[in-house]
């Protein structure tokens, strides 16, 4: 498929898709009324129960705000700090309103539950519940349980929560920290006395929470500063039991104990060392054989006195004196030896001593700062705590809530339900939907009219010989004035053309009698009999026009005529000759034989001889035989008359007769071998055709062909 096509597709869719938009339009136009009918009931049943019947309902409101800022009479810490602004801080106080708890101190407050507007057990029995009753007493097995017929007292008060909750509404004004509790009741003073009971149960609440936290918050601070004082008086005692045990020196002590041990260690190296010498020179000294030796090693001066020059011998009384000499230096140098070795004893003795004291008191201080540093701890501790214990203690007078009343409710004026102007602007919408889908309904059953002959030539396959305009007047007889006196109408003229299709039909072999019938009555059969009739004596012909419907005939009323004579049922029982029956110059060239009610049947009358030789007399003596029939789907006259005629006309009442009524009327016909001429669309409404959108281009209908007539 190309571009083209599918562009064309697409254009027919939207095309259709209008018109039955328009249809739909239309269809509801046409029967305004129906539905105007059913809002304005509505509308009045609305109103009879918005104004009669419904209990006025009060509403009162109570404004509340979440207090962020927090006023603080003295700068201590509270043991419940203030809400936020956070969303969730909000909706949990909005939650907060609606709880069951609020609810239940409220009841209390008031004593709602002796109120029957909130006690059900209270109220009086409602229709179904008497109906029960009644039920019950016939039948006691169907008794519910006495748990069920008398509830508890928590049962009831349950209950009056739960309707009180149900007559409350709480919400947070958009992009603010305000609430606005709502409370309904059927008394404005009640309404206005519970809202306030709701916002100040609220705010009681937020203090007595507070008042809690902080009385339990001091119980356990009392509790716990006695314990600690407890634990710092025993770590205090620990602190100077071990001090008075120990023979403890202070830090400072123990570092000059550090110094004067690194002094003596010091002492005890060079004492060593000394100790090394002396050992080391009384063995040299002793390992020398000779004064002269002995003297280079020492140097002695007196030693050096007693001995001569290098080279001159020694006496013995120098030797001797010598060797003396030598003698005391050896003990002199053993006896140093000896005393170096006693001072590096000492001294080490002296360096174990002190590293034994140093080393017992680094573990005494140790333990000492230990005890120290906890007994500090639970001092700081208990300080904490027993200041903490003073700051709640003081808070418990000075609490404050974190939301405040904004706007207290006072009892309303007028009632806020029932809305009368929303119920009656719901109630004409809803009752003109119900309209709308009523008749759509009863035009979905008896189904959608021919509008245009197009659409009934497409339908049927019927050429359509012409469309009669309708024409509004007093009665019937004004119609067939209507047609006599203006001869220059859109009424005359599609007459006229009516004519012409039925001449022209058969050009060879023009009908001589043409027969009129419709599916149902009221689709103007006699109007397009008699008019027809008419139109044909204009051009000169002699006609007739037989009344064939004996049952609900109404050609007479058109003719304003009280016809009291003989009819045509008379004349087909022979009773009378079908010459005195015909009443003559109805209009120029035009007779008429009225009908009439008989005893016989009319289908067996018709079925007779009696009336094809009464036509075909009556062939001889007039040019053409117009025959008004009753209608083909109520009765079975005209499916008999159908085979006299030369032309069978079958009237349509436009937007009226439905296609199933149309399609059967002519199978009824066709299905006994007699084929349906042409159609007509009879009772064509202007207005109407410009209201389903043809006005401007439909044929004699339309706007530019108003200047051809003159109605």
């Amino acid at each position: 498929m190309n571009t083209q096509n599918r562009a064309v597709l697409a254009s027919n869719g939207s095309e259709d898709g209008a018109a039955q938009l328009a249809g739909f339009a239309t269809t509801i136009w046409r029967g305004k009324w129906r539905v105007a009918a059913v809002a304005l009931l509505a509308v009045l049943l609305s109103a009879i129960y918005a104004v009669g019947l419904a209990t006025p309902v009060f509403k009162s409101d109570v404004v509340l705000v979440l207090e962020t800022r927090e006023e603080q009479v003295v700068d201590l810490e509270g043991v419940i700090s203030g809400l936020s602004s956070d969303a969730s801080v909000v909706q949990t106080e909005v939650e907060v309103l609606r709880s069951r708890g609020l609810a239940q101190k409220v009841v209390d407050t008031l004593d709602l539950t002796a109120d029957p507007e909130y006690n059900p057990v209270l109220r009086p029995p409602s229709p179904i519940d008497q109906l029960r009753g009644m039920i019950v007493a016939q039948m006691p097995a169907l008794a519910p349980p006495a748990a069920v017929t008398q509830p508890s007292e928590a049962q009831t008060n349950a209950a009056v929560v739960t309707e009180l909750l149900d007559h409350v509404t709480v919400q947070n004004v958009s992009d603010s920290l305000v609430f606005q509790l709502t409370v309904a009741s059927t008394s404005p003073d009640k309404a206005a006395r519970i809202a306030n009971a709701f916002a100040e149960a609220y705010v009681l609440d937020q203090l007595q929470v507070k008042y809690d936290a902080t009385r339990q918050a001091t119980v356990w601070l009392t509790e716990r500063v006695s314990e600690l004082k407890l634990e710092l008086e025993r770590s205090e005692a620990e602190v100077k039991s071990f001090q008075s045990s120990t023979d403890l020196i202070d830090a400072e002590t123990l570092a000059l104990l550090d110094r004067q041990m690194k002094e003596i260690r010091d002492r005890l190296e060079t004492a060593r060392t000394d100790l090394a010498a002396a050992r080391a020179f009384e063995a040299e000294l002793a390992a020398l054989d000779g004064p002269r030796a002995i003297l280079a090693l020492t140097g002695d001066a007196l030693l050096r006195r007693l001995l001569p020059g290098e080279d001159a011998p020694l006496t013995e009384s120098q030797r001797s004196a010598a060797e003396a000499r030598i003698a005391q230096m050896q003990d002199r140098a053993s006896l140093e030896a000896e005393r170096a070795a006693n001072r590096v004893i000492a001294l080490d003795a002296s360096v174990q001593d002190l590293e034994s004291r140093i080393s017992a008191q680094s573990r005494d201080l140790i333990a000492l700062e230990q005890l120290s540093r906890e007994a500090e701890a639970s001092r700081l501790l208990y300080e904490y705590f027993l200041n903490r214990l003073k700051e709640t203690s003081a808070q418990q007078g000075i609490q404050q809530a974190d939301s405040r009343i904004l706007s207290p409710a006072v009892a309303p004026i007028e009632a806020a339900l029932p809305r009368v102007p929303l119920i009656l602007a719901a109630a004409a919408l809803a009752g003109a939907l119900i309209g709308i889908g009523l008749e759509l309904r009863r035009v979905a059953a008896t189904g959608f009219g021919f509008r245009t002959a197009q659409d009934l030539e497409k339908t049927t396959g019927k050429p359509v010989f012409g469309e009669i305009p309708i024409i509004r007047v007093r009665d019937r007889k004004a119609y067939f004035n209507y047609v006599s006196n203006k001869p220059v109408s859109a009424l005359a003229e599609a007459l006229r053309n009516l004519r012409t299709s039925v001449v022209m039909s058969s050009p060879d072999r023009p009908p001589r009698v043409i027969m009129v019938a419709s599916a149902l009555g009221g689709e103007g059969k006699t109007a397009v009999s008699l008019s027809l009739a008419k139109q044909l004596a204009d051009l000169g012909k002699k006609v007739l026009l037989i009344e064939a419907d004996s049952r609900q005939g109404s050609l007479m009323e058109y003719l304003n005529i009280r016809h009291k004579g003989p009819t045509l049922s008379d004349a087909l029982q022979a009773d009378a000759e079908w010459q005195s029956i015909t009443l003559h110059d109805i209009a120029p060239g035009l007779d008429v034989i009225p009908g009439g009610r008989h005893k016989k049947n009319a289908a067996d009358l018709f079925a007779d001889t009696a009336l094809s030789e009464l036509i075909e007399a009556a062939k001889r003596d007039y040019d053409m035989i117009v025959i008004d029939t009753a209608p083909v789907l109520l009765v079975s006259d005209a499916r008999i008359i159908a085979r006299l005629a030369d032309s069978i006309l079958f009237a349509v009442r436009w937007d009226a007769t439905s296609r199933e009524q149309v399609l059967d009327g002519i199978n009824k016909f066709e299905s006994l071998g007699h084929r349906v001429s042409g159609l007509v669309l009879s009772q064509v409404d202007p207005k109407g055709m410009r209201r389903y959108g043809y006005g401007s281009t439909y044929g004699p209908y339309a706007a530019y062909g108003t200047s051809y007539f003159r109605n």
